[in-house]
């Protein structure tokens, strides 16, 4: 209300408001104050009612007729002014002891301060000296005093303060590093400060805390600015460069434009560098970002030099992930016996009790990464009961190891894999606990894919209005992204939650765009086992499209080596058969197709499959 009696010609954004509010902690005089000072800043223009950000407004600085009355009562402290000051490069906190080392002064004399502080009703007191802490009664007079400091007094105090916190700490590991950095940072020791920028991104790393780890990398790449150019430092910024781009792919997706950005710029400084163990880490994340992207070609050369490098270089870790890396691409190709043998590989290349969460490429332990991507696998060879026992044990093998980040990306393979076995009761409980870790964690990529596979279970499950909305809202976010490597899978399940409804012309609209837009190539006979179920439901003059479809399902599955997919295509256009009065036809194109298995009679497919051929045979009296 006091913002907009002072501000009464126009409307002042929220933004603003809020700013206002957090600087002034609510006090109406400093409310008032700010206010004015805002709008005779010119800062804000008045546009048809309402005050628009010039694009300036993170330059405004407070008001002297806020600064004034504060600095005159800090003024008024004497020498208690100067410990004021000294606790303002402190923080809003600061506490007995440490000031009583960053100040030099006597714990007599300091006492006689800080008591003249408090009576000021400037400063607040909790407990008593020397466990003590005092704190600024509000955060625009630690500003006044801070602000009232010469800019080398500052620099010395925060050096000092660092120095004091680290004596303080005597190596127990109680200061947490970020604080030391901002000291040495504001202190002008940008070495320093990276160092412990570096500390508390690693701390960050090893609880799955990306979002803090992004923070504190961000900082550390700013500082680095700082320094003089030279090889030292493009090697530095380089490190820096692959740790934070391993955070940001977590939390804003692969296929974030910014995120390319910064590893195209990496591999510049490798090639200014020379030959660098960071090149591998770097093509790596390239081939990720690529293959996200769907831009398969790309993947492909990346994947074969990353292989070629393994080759020259005697370590099992860097073979383990290029083997990955080539299994990656090999599926998303649609390669499905080649993907097998590269991830297999990988998997027997894995030592868990030496192997750790690997920052710098996959960011989550390699074990867990290629056993989800060979389960996974697995499903499309034909292999239905193995990829579920295997997947289940991969995620107790990530509950095991306490890495947020493994558990996610193990959860995500469980998804798929229970999702192909068609068991939407499995995937809604997965999910769930899915959706929870990365909402919490910031892994909007994979939250959104996770809420894609839940809206296919709901649809599945008779809740397929909402399940729709559900999936049309996260498609949204990974496709603001950039994301296309998983779009045409999704789309395929946005694709049958129509079909639940009997919206033909939507569920042909998704599948259109999934083979338009590109993406996984493992997927392909799906788009066209879809259309033929969605045009085998419509008009006599429909059954034609409805056979091409299918037919050009099954070429695609026996192609890729896909016998899952092969025999889910079959099924349908088996069914469809039958209802034509083509039982025979159905019963030569099934029998085949069934007798491939060796295993998963429990499983989805298997049991439709099954339970049709019996029907045909029984028809034919068989």
């Amino acid at each position: 209300r006091i913002i907009s009696a002072i501000a009464s010609e126009g409307v002042v954004p929220d933004k603003v408001v809020e700013r206002i509010f957090l600087k002034t902690e609510g006090s109406p005089l400093f409310i008032e104050e700010m206010t004015k000072g805002l709008l005779e800043s010119g800062l804000l223009t008045l546009r048809d009612g309402r005050y628009v950000d010039s694009g300036a407004f993170s330059s405004f600085t407070i008001p002297d007729t806020i600064y004034g009355p504060l600095r005159s009562r800090l003024d008024q402290l004497g020498k208690a002014k100067k410990t004021a000051q000294i606790g303002s490069v402190i923080g809003r906190e600061f506490p007995f002891r440490l000031l009583l080392r960053a100040s030099g002064l006597t714990p007599a004399r300091l006492s006689h301060d800080l008591e003249r502080l408090t009576r000021s009703g400037l400063v607040l007191q909790t407990g008593t000296p020397p466990e003590s802490v005092y704190s600024f009664k509000h955060a625009l007079i630690q500003e006044a005093a801070y602000q009232a400091l010469l800019k080398t007094t500052r620099r010395e105090l925060h050096l000092a303060i660092a120095s004091a916190l680290q004596e303080e700490e005597g190596g127990s590991g109680k200061v947490a590093p970020e604080i030391l950095a901002q000291h040495f940072a504001s202190g002008g020791d940008p070495r320093s400060a990276i160092r412990f920028w570096r500390l508390a991104a690693r701390l960050a790393f090893e609880r799955s805390a990306l979002t803090e780890a992004e923070r504190h990398l961000e900082c550390a790449l700013e500082t680095i600015g700082e320094l003089d150019e030279c090889p030292e430092t493009r090697r530095l910024k380089l490190e820096v460069i692959t740790q934070l781009g391993s955070a940001l792919r977590s939390t804003r997706g692969y296929a974030a434009v910014e995120i390319e950005s910064l590893y195209l710029e990496a591999r510049a400084l490798c090639q200014q560098i020379g030959e660098t163990p960071e090149r591998f880490n770097v093509e790596w994340a390239l081939m990720q970002i690529y293959l996200v992207q769907g831009k398969l070609n790309k993947v492909n050369d990346a994947a074969i030099w990353l292989f070629s490098y393994a080759a020259e270089h005697d370590d099992r870790s860097v073979r383990m992930d290029a083997c990955l890396a080539n299994g990656m691409a090999k599926l998303h190709q649609g390669n499905i016996a080649d993907a097998c043998t590269y991830l297999k590989q990988s998997v027997a290349l894995y030592r868990p009790e030496n192997d750790v969460p690997r920052v710098p490429t996959h960011g989550q332990d390699p074990g867990v990464f290629a056993q989800g991507f060979y389960h996974w696998t697995l499903w499309f060879l034909g292999y239905p009961d193995k990829a579920r026992a295997e997947i289940k044990r991969t995620v107790a093998r990530a509950r095991e190891i306490s890495h947020t980040f493994s558990l996610v990306s193990a959860l995500t393979f469980a998804v798929r894999v229970h999702h192909c076995l068609r068991d939407s009761t499995a995937v809604k409980t997965l999910t769930e606990e899915l959706v929870g870790l990365s909402h919490a964690n910031g892994y909007t990529y994979y939250e959104a894919g996770a809420l894609i596979h839940q809206g296919w279970a709901l649809a599945m499950e008779d809740e397929a209005v909402r399940g729709l909305a559900q999936m049309c809202e996260a498609l949204a976010v990974l496709e603001k992204n950039g994301t296309v490597l998983g779009l045409r899978g999704f789309l395929i399940q946005l694709a049958e939650g129509y079909m639940r409804l009997g919206m033909k012309e939507e569920a042909l609209r998704a599948l259109d765009k999934a083979e338009r837009e590109g993406g996984s190539h493992c997927w392909d006979a799906e788009v066209y086992r879809v259309r033929g179920e969605v045009h085998a439901r419509g008009t006599l003059s429909e059954r034609q499209r409805a056979e091409e479809q299918f037919s050009a399902g099954l070429e695609i599955a026996r192609r890729q080596g896909a016998r899952s997919l092969e025999l889910r295509t079959a099924t349908c256009f088996a069914r469809a058969l039958q209802q034509w009065g083509r039982e025979g036809e159905a019963d030569r194109l099934l029998g085949p197709c069934l007798a491939e298995f060796n295993e998963g009679w429990e499983c989805a497919d298997l049991i439709e499959a099954a339970a049709i051929t019996n029907e045909l045979r029984q028809m034919s009296g068989g």
